[in-house]
């Protein structure tokens, strides 16, 4: 498994283990992200989208156990990996019992790090493409549901599941009541933005001259006298909509 690029947050309060666990990391590939307290942390996990975190237990602002609980509240499948010392044992069965992906007694060699770290990428990536998995599926179950069984639907779910994966825009053309907003929403639930809103938009409805302030909300649209999007529609996530547009 190619994991070159990985992002991996390092949690705690020694400087000089973060410096030599990072040189190790970045010899193996991975991007260190260094934190050494629990706010730094919670902070980067927001913002950074680490594939894995690696925190001490004993942490200067919190305890590590309450760091593994709001990592997991953030994102319940970002893997933690905690450390801990000899004699706090029960610290890590209780770490195990809050969905810790693993845990290192120190004194522990790179190699033991790196190893932990593998296993649990490997494991969040499972995870994510049985999601997508899963959301493929019941988007295929939603148009056979839909439109019926066929050689020519099997044949639609086939390129709704190719153009799900990409980024590219998509043009549906049919005749009104076709199905293109059905097929839209699919594409929607079978795609990586699926946890984002789908928000179908009627150009119809729309007047031209605010069509753009409403889709687009730039500067210029928006002159004075023009309609203003609504702070809902303002402070949307970047990139987490997927809009269905029809004329």
């Amino acid at each position: 498994m190619n994991l070159e690029g990985t992002r991996v947050l390092l949690v705690n309060a020694e400087e000089e283990f973060c410096r030599a666990t990072a040189c190790a990391l970045q010899e193996e590939g991975f991007i260190p992200m260094l934190a050494h307290d629990a706010k730094m942390a919670l902070h980067s996990v927001r913002t950074a989208s680490p594939a894995v975190v690696v925190a001490d237990m004993n942490l200067p602002d919190l305890d590590g156990l309450e760091l593994l609980r709001r990592v997991k509240s953030l994102d319940e499948d970002l893997p933690v990996v905690m450390i801990t010392g000899h004699a706090e044992v029960l610290k890590a069965v209780e770490a195990m019992r809050a969905s810790a992906h693993d845990y290192l007694a120190k004194p522990f060699q790179d190699h033991e790090l790196i190893r932990a770290i593998h296993r649990a990428v490997a494991e969040r990536q499972l995870k994510l493409k049985l999601k997508h998995l899963s959301s493929q599926i019941a988007a295929n179950q939603g148009l056979t549901e839909t439109m019926g069984h066929s050689d020519v639907i099997g044949q639609l779910i086939a390129e709704v599941n190719c153009v799900a994966k990409s980024n590219f825009s998509v043009v549906m053309v049919g005749e009104t009541g076709s199905g293109k907003e059905v097929v839209a929403r699919a594409i929607h639930q079978a795609s990586l933005r699926a946890k984002g809103p789908f928000v179908p938009v009627d150009c119809g409805a729309i007047p031209e001259t605010l069509l753009e302030a409403s889709c687009l909300a730039t500067k210029e649209a928006l002159s004075p006298g023009r309609w203003a999007p609504s702070a809902a529609s303002s402070s949307w996530p970047k990139g987490e909509p997927c809009s269905w547009m029809k004329s």
